[in-house]
Parts: structure tokens; C-alpha cells; sequence
């Protein structure tokens, strides 16, 4: 094969995203799930068993959604080893920055298709770090590109497209909860739009949402079942809510995350360039004003079933929030932040997190946020010339931005599933401007 068509074939040339991230994952990933993948290791064990959510309602029984580990269940089945199915996010990657380059085709030359595909993945540090773990973000980075492509490029006029576009939207849903309410508020905003403009357009993006919602039927009625509540995704979001509404600005809205064994990882991986001395002795002085300022009220929580817990901290964050409104906007701010620059954080840096690495990604990420911002005013100046497609696409996004800054952002992972759109914007807007014309 000549070089000229290696170059021209989109499929060959991003190949090496994929090896990249392979090899990455060979070398650094590990050899029993952690955190997050723990959960959704147990969750498969559990499919595979007949149920998902845990029948005893101990807080956590629903912590996230059943799409990932619906996926997990084949590799949980044959009791696999964690390395195998983690060697997946390198094709979700590989995948999310191919169909990522896909929508860009009408845009830009293929050249800068090509470059700025490849930019998506070097914008997104917290991507590779957490591909060698059994989390989710690989793939909702990968499903996102996907949803974006088709959103752009296909005729939704055609009820097989809309068919398949719902039962993506569905499957997002079933894989992070939060677009649940993402998807409700953008079937709202379409309601209301085409009761006014009575465009065909808005009725066929209607029909899609109710699709993805007809696809998330299944779960729905399993949780109805443990929990006796209509329209219940989760109960995670009392803990993330609670955490964002803290009155002490010793917490700075962050998540309230941490133990004495996630600091020893903390010293190791994080901090190496520290005194483990100074990193413990900040550390106790955080948690004693944990322990001073919650323990009382986290104490209360004991005994209760996860439902009744998250009850009880969405509560108590809604007092917050009203009692301490200042308060509040402060942490808010602080949270944006955290999701778009990755600072401050009150306890750890997340990754990346060394000296260099720090600068790096404060750096990039600064630019990114930016160029986003300067994108979305160019849009909204010049908003009747922009492709219908692309203000949808933009707009369901914008409001997962907006809901995700509203709960305690644990690091810029949750900023994963928008930088496909948010870059696209970018260069859509830097075409208009400076006509890199197809």
C-alpha cells in the first residue's frame, strides 16, 4: 500500500489511536477492577444472576446505570480477566474519534478532519488514564461521537434513522443516568417549540426521545419494583448535590470523597513529588473539619436504606442552598472549574495531577473552555445560518454541561462526554472564520 492511501483512508490512518491506547492498557491496566469498576463488575455478576439493583436497598444499590455492565455480562460469564474487557476502551476510543472525524466531513478538508480528530484525543488527557480502568468514559466518549454523527448526517425523516438514533439516546441513558434528565429536558424544550412553530423537525426529534425513553422501559419498571417510584434512575445524586451545597468553604463544593486507603494511592501515585508527612497532616486537618462540620448529620444517616438516604441528603442540600445562597454560587463556580480546568480541589488532585502535568492540563483546558465559549457566541450571533442539526446537537449537550455543574464534580472525567461536540463547535466556528473550506 502507498503512503498516499494509508493517508486516505480514514479507517488506517486514526489506527494508531487504537494501538496507542491498547498498549497503554496492557502496561497500566490493572489485574482486578477498582472504584467504579468494581460496581460495574458486581452489576454484571448480577444481571447474570436475574436482577440488577440490589433487593437489600443498602445506599448504592442504584449508584449508576445497567449499560455498561449489560455490556460486561459475556466477559463476567466466562469470568475473563479485567484486562480483556478493559482492552475494549481502546476500540471505543478509536471508534469515537472516527466517527468524531466523520462529522466533520462536510466542514473541513479531510487533512484537518484528520488533525483535529487526533487534537480530540490529545485534548483529553483524563480520557487515556481512565481507559486502563473498567469505567465508562471510553465509551460514552465514543457513544457521544457516534450521537453527534448521526444527528448531523442523517435524514430523521426516515423512521429507521429515528429507530436507531432513540435507541442510542436510550442506551446513553442506560449507561449514565444523568442524560435521563438531559433527554427530558430536551423533549420538553421540543414540545414546547413545536406547539409554537409546528416545524417537522422538532417532531421528529420528539419521536426519537420518546424512543429512548420506551427503551429505558425495561429498567424503569426494575427499579419501580425495589423502590415503588416512578421515573427513579438512581441514588447517587443526593450524595452529589449534598456535596456542592456545603456551607463550609473549607470544602470548596467538592465531593466528599476519600479514606485512609485511597490516601495511601493518594502519596503514591499522586503526591510522589511530596512529603508523605505534609500530605497526611493536610489531609487530617481536612477531615476533622469534615468529621466537625458533617458527622453529626451523616451519623443520622446510618441504618437508613439507600432510598432513604438520598432522600435525606437532597433535602438537606436544598436547606443549604437556600439558607447559604452566596454560598453556593461560590461552590458552583469553583465546580465549573473543576469540570473545565481541573482546579481546585480541597483534598487531591485528580489525575493528571503532577507539577508538569498540572500546568499542561490547566493550560489546554483553559484554551479549550475558551475557544467553547468564543464558538457558542459566534453561533448564537450568527444563529439563523446554522444547520438546525448542529443548535440540536450543541443544545443537548449544553444542557448536560449545565446539569452536570449543578452536582459536585468529581474531576474532568465528567467533562469527557461533551469534548466531541464541544470541539466540534470549535471547528465549525474556526471554518466559518477562516475557511478551511472541504
Amino acid at each position: 500500500m502507498k503512503l498516499k492511501d494509508f493517508f486516505y483512508n480514514r479507517y488506517l490512518i486514526l489506527s494508531p489511536i487504537f494501538l496507542l491506547y491498547a498498549a497503554v492498557i496492557i502496561v497500566k491496566g490493572r489485574l482486578l477492577p477498582v472504584g467504579d469498576g468494581f460496581r460495574y463488575w458486581n452489576y454484571a455478576n448480577n444481571l447474570l444472576n436475574g436482577y440488577f439493583g440490589d433487593p437489600s436497598l443498602e445506599p448504592g444499590f442504584l449508584w449508576s446505570g445497567p449499560g455498561y455492565p449489560i455490556l460486561l455480562t459475556l466477559f463476567r460469564y466466562f469470568d475473563t480477566p479485567i484486562l480483556i474487557p478493559t482492552l475494549l476502551n481502546s476500540v471505543f476510543v478509536y471508534l469515537g474519534a472516527l466517527f468524531f472525524s466523520l462529522s466533520l466531513s462536510s466542514y473541513l478538508k479531510y487533512k484537518y478532519q484528520i488533525i483535529i480528530s487526533f487534537l480530540l484525543i490529545v485534548l483529553n488527557p483524563t480520557l487515556l488514564i481512565y481507559s486502563t480502568y473498567l469505567y465508562t468514559e471510553p465509551l460514552v466518549f465514543f457513544l457521544s461521537s457516534f450521537l453527534i454523527y448521526r444527528i448531523i448526517y442523517k435524514d430523521h425523516t426516515n423512521r429507521n434513522n429515528q429507530i436507531m438514533t432513540g435507541v442510542l439516546c436510550g442506551y446513553i441513558i442506560l449507561v449514565k443516568i444523568i442524560f435521563a434528565y438531559v433527554f427530558l429536558t430536551f423533549l420538553l424544550f421540543l414540545l414546547i417549540v413545536f406547539l409554537i412553530k409546528r416545524e417537522k423537525i422538532y417532531k421528529n426529534y420528539l419521536y426519537i426521545c420518546l424512543i429512548a425513553f420506551v427503551i429505558c422501559i425495561p429498567y424503569q419498571i426494575n427499579t419501580y419494583n425495589l423502590t415503588n417510584r416512578i421515573f427513579y434512575w438512581g441514588d447517587s445524586g443526593g450524595d452529589l448535590l449534598y456535596s456542592i451545597s456545603s456551607p463550609y468553604q473549607i470544602d470548596l463544593g467538592q465531593w466528599q470523597e476519600g479514606n485512609s486507603e485511597f490516601l495511601k494511592e493518594t502519596i503514591k501515585y499522586k503526591y510522589g513529588h511530596l512529603s508523605p508527612d505534609l500530605i497526611n497532616s493536610v489531609n487530617d486537618l481536612i477531615f476533622e473539619n469534615r468529621i466537625k462540620n458533617h458527622g453529626l448529620f451523616l451519623e443520622s444517616l446510618n441504618g437508613l436504606n439507600g432510598i432513604e438516604k438520598n432522600d435525606k441528603l437532597i433535602k438537606r442540600a436544598i436547606k443549604n442552598i437556600r439558607q447559604n445562597k452566596l454560598t453556593f454560587i461560590k461552590n458552583w463556580i469553583l465546580n465549573t472549574s473543576r469540570l473545565f480546568i481541573g482546579y481546585p480541589y480541597s483534598l487531591y488532585f485528580k489525575p493528571p495531577n503532577t507539577p508538569i502535568r498540572m500546568v499542561y492540563n490547566i493550560f489546554i483546558s483553559s484554551l479549550f473552555f475558551w475557544s467553547f465559549l468564543f464558538a457558542i457566541f459566534s453561533i448564537i450571533r450568527s444563529f439563523s445560518m446554522v444547520k438546525m442539526e448542529i443548535k440540536l446537537a450543541t443544545f443537548i449537550f449544553l444542557i448536560y454541561l449545565g446539569g452536570t455543574t449543578l452536582l459536585a464534580t468529581q474531576s474532568q472525567r465528567f467533562l469527557i462526554p461533551a469534548t466531541p461536540l464541544m470541539l466540534f463547535i470549535i471547528s465549525f466556528t474556526l471554518n466559518k472564520s477562516f475557511k478551511f473550506i472541504k
